[in-house]
């Protein structure tokens, strides 16, 4: 079997689980699965399952009992994810991408099975209603930085068109080298950010490669890597190549290609230092390095030529030409400073929302928090009760004005329509004196009182279209009985010490502060 990384093959594995029940198994599906905290994982996978009404269940099992098991189930083996889709005496059939089943011999499943597997239950199967507003507001947004990339690589290739039809070969051979010199310091970047990247690894760490010559880390890692500590030597070459593959565009050629003539062999004398490093000191190599240092060396050769035609000459250049380059450059270093800066942290900020998120929703610190929370009893109170099942109650407290109250209502009611096993109690908690407030909520229990289906739609339709759905309430109604239930609804929050709104319970106990409603998601079947 072809061995793949645990996040691919999972990700395999649930398109093929939902592709063999008929369900949707797009992208976007497939996003919400990467979503959870304990991606990739079988909890995970029950989370994705759960949202398409197929109910799972982890159980520990043998050789022998396999074949009993209801198919298709999920195993882990060696690691990874396998989706079975039959059990014979001698023999079990994985299931492909294709639908197909291929064979492998059982007894492979003596050695690194971890003896559990996932079974379903796909009796109250449901497709997952994709949210068309989200979608859009995601594509859209997506769409807008592609458009915005294209649009600046399609101003730049315009103008650097224009510059190469009258540019001379040697002045082309600079430009040329400046763009292949930006690619290669971005791919430089993407490996400071992000170590684990595929591509990079390919690059940096060859298969082939048997005595581990090839290692970028130990390089850019070094103190060689920086000037002093004061700034990396990836960066200073990022700036270098994406100052003069915009250069061109702005000075006249004979400015151009002598400034860069110059400049590249002042550069030249970085080359020999690096490689000394790597080659006697590091004893590693940086591919990506390497590149870098053949590109300058390139346009140290072009520089000699250059200056034997005459090409390159300090006579070439003008007082505003050495202006506009001085500004230009300084330019180029800001914004590089200021966009890698911004990156770094919005990428770190990421990888740590990220991980509090997988920390805090890990059961034993989830439980242990929840534990820890102040417990509430409101079965004595004539709640409004939207019931998909018992296993988990959630407790929303709220004012139908408040604002933050609705979007917490309107993000609950989004997690709440695709879980199969939550019920959910409203209660509201108004200003007495607040005749809009009170008025609203005692509407609600009033509408709820005569048809919890009718009131349910009501509800909805308010909080989506809420504030101009405060307008719409009618402005007279009499119910004695649904004014006091509200009048108790305040007097239980004020006995249980809650004087505002928006809160959250579940399962009676307060919702922790390092949790929001987007985590209910993840805390409820």
């Amino acid at each position: 079997m072809k061995r793949k990384l645990l996040t691919e093959n999972s990700e395999e594995v649930v398109k093929i689980i939902l592709k063999k029940y008929g369900l949707n198994h797009g992208g976007f599906i497939i996003n919400k699965y990467r979503s959870h905290p304990l991606y990739p994982g079988f909890k995970a996978i029950s989370y994705i399952m759960e949202a398409n009404g197929i109910e799972s269940c982890l159980i520990k099992t043998d050789i022998n009992e396999l074949g009993q098991l209801p198919m298709p189930i999920i195993i882990e083996y060696d690691g990874l994810f396998l989706p079975i889709g039959v059990v014979t005496e001698k023999q079990i059939g994985i299931l492909n991408e294709r639908g197909e089943i291929e064979y492998e011999p059982l007894s492979m499943l003596e050695r690194l099975w971890s003896r559990t597997a996932m079974v379903f239950n796909a009796d109250n199967i449901k497709q997952y209603r994709v949210p068309v507003n989200k979608v859009i507001r995601d594509s859209f947004n997506r769409c807008m930085i592609y458009v915005l990339l294209a649009s600046s690589l399609l101003l730049y290739i315009s103008g650097v068109s224009r510059c190469i039809t009258k540019f001379s070969t040697i002045s082309n051979v600079f430009l040329g080298v400046s763009i292949i010199g930006v690619f290669v310091c971005a791919l430089l970047q993407v490996f400071e950010f992000d170590r684990s990247n595929p591509i990079i690894n390919n690059i940096c760490h060859s298969k082939s490669d048997i005595k581990g010559k090839k290692d970028c880390s130990s390089i850019l890692d070094s103190q060689a890597s920086t000037f002093h500590g004061l700034f990396s030597w990836a960066d200073s070459g990022l700036a270098y190549f994406v100052f003069f593959a915009i250069l061109p565009i702005i000075v006249t050629e004979a400015a151009y290609s002598s400034f860069l003539g110059l400049i590249s062999l002042l550069a030249s004398c970085y080359v020999p230092y690096s490689l000394i490093y790597q080659f006697f000191y590091a004893k590693k190599l940086c591919v990506l390095c390497i590149s870098i240092q053949v590109l300058l060396l390139v346009n140290m050769v072009v520089s000699i030529i250059g200056i034997g035609l005459g090409i390159v000459s300090f006579g070439n250049f003008s007082g505003i030409d050495l202006v506009t380059i001085a500004v230009t450059g300084l330019l180029c270093i800001a914004i590089i400073t200021v966009a890698k800066v911004i990156g770094k942290n919005a990428y770190h900020n990421q990888k740590k929302a990220k991980q509090l998120l997988t920390l805090k929703h890990y059961p034993l610190i989830e439980n242990t928090i929840l534990s820890e929370q102040r417990r509430i009893d409101s079965s004595d109170l004539d709640t409004i009760s939207i019931s998909v099942g018992e296993s988990h109650v959630i407790t929303m407290i709220v004012n139908p004005t408040c604002s933050p109250c609705m979007r917490m209502v309107r993000t609950l009611w989004d997690i709440i329509k695709n879980k199969r096993d939550t019920q959910v109690d409203l209660i509201f908690l108004v200003d007495i004196n607040d005749s809009e407030s009170f008025h609203i909520a005692s509407y609600f229990v009033s509408s709820y009182k005569k048809d919890q289906l009718a009131f349910l739609k009501l509800f909805t339709l308010y909080v989506n279209n809420f504030p101009a759905s405060r307008n719409e309430i009618p402005s007279v109604h009499d119910d004695d009985e649904a004014k006091e239930i509200i009048v108790n609804h305040c007097k239980w929050c004020h006995v249980n010490g809650i004087v505002s709104t928006p809160k959250l319970f579940i399962d009676a106990k307060e919702l922790p502060q390092l949790y929001d409603v987007n985590d209910i998601d993840y805390m409820v079947e």
